[in-house]
């Protein structure tokens, strides 16, 4: 399991916040995979570590089952400021660590009264927890005599970083439900799918809620009309039989007990070497120029941009 936990372990690819399986250091890699479409939907999204780091699509969608990952990313979008000036609010304290992570795993309270308070705490136990483990306590993340950034230096950039996913996240659809009502709600013929979904190999505590049916996913998958393109590790029974194509690559996974090295999988509806891709602003325009007759065209906004 792998956990992105800054912007500076990840050169400058953004991150929203320490999460298990994050594929924000994989991004790029996921990107140039991604073949054209009009709609983007992400059923999974815990800490969009690829959405962050994509060219905007026409139509964007962020859903996560978990009301805590979904509010999140709403009050940034919604209220930036007041989230950002509650954060820096926040000292990097083991004393409040101890505290809101019980407060978080009690089922009889809420985290904080005010729904920004509560995305502040809450965003805070993601950067303070060793490991970004996040269903069970995982100890408070110490600053350790190392080279690099310490945990406290990166919590004190925080703030700027919630502007950041704020500007990316404008025009960004924001869901909390299943994955299934996802693919019923949004599939198309100019839809992509992108799938992240928790690894076959899950142990407990790692995420939080029930463990994950990867029968039923697949099965789910089976029946979607639009293109999909799914990560895994190591696939569940029947995923490698219905995919077209399939890439792989070498990943070390920092946030594993033997920091070991494991495949990354990419599985596609599509196959990624002849389907037409997906393109930023600037190869837009370059062949919108070229087809033009040559004349200049005008910067505008990345590919297909939406009314923000």
């Amino acid at each position: 399991m792998h956990s992105e936990d800054d912007t500076e372990r990840s050169g400058r690819k953004l991150s929203a916040f320490p999460y298990i399986g994050s594929k924000t250091y994989l991004a790029p890699w996921v990107v140039e995979h991604l073949r054209d479409h009009e709609t983007f939907v992400v059923p999974f999204g815990g800490a969009a570590g690829v959405l962050l780091n994509k060219p905007r699509s026409h139509a964007e969608i962020f859903n996560d089952r978990d009301e805590y990952v979904a509010e999140f990313f709403d009050v940034v979008r919604t209220e930036p400021d007041a989230l950002a000036s509650a954060v820096e609010n926040i000292p990097y304290s083991r004393g409040l660590y101890n505290e809101w992570s019980r407060r978080f795993r009690d089922p009889e309270r809420d985290l904080a009264d005010d729904r920004v308070e509560e995305a502040a705490r809450w965003v805070f136990l993601r950067y303070a927890s060793f490991s970004g483990r996040y269903g069970q306590r995982a100890g408070f993340a110490t600053d350790t005599p190392r080279k690099g950034p310490q945990k406290s230096e990166i919590w004190a950039r925080v703030p700027d970083r919630i502007q950041l996913v704020r500007d990316r996240f404008k025009g960004v659809a924001i869901e909390c439900g299943d994955y299934s009502t996802l693919f019923e709600r949004y599939d198309g013929p100019d839809v992509l799918f992108y799938c992240d979904p928790p690894y076959v190999e899950e142990k407990s505590g790692y995420y939080r809620g029930p463990l994950f049916d990867h029968a039923a996913f697949v099965e789910a998958l089976d029946a979607v009309d639009g293109h999909w393109a799914v990560s895994y590790s190591e696939p569940p029974a029947g995923l490698a039989d219905l995919a077209t194509a399939v890439v792989e690559r070498d990943y070390s996974r920092s946030a594993s007990l033997d920091n070991s090295t494991r495949p990354e999988r990419l599985y596609f509806s599509y196959d990624p070497t002849n389907a037409p891709r997906f393109v930023n602003a600037s190869t837009a325009q370059a062949t919108l120029a070229q087809t033009d007759g040559g004349r200049s065209v005008s910067a505008g906004t990345e590919r297909g941009g939406c009314d923000e």
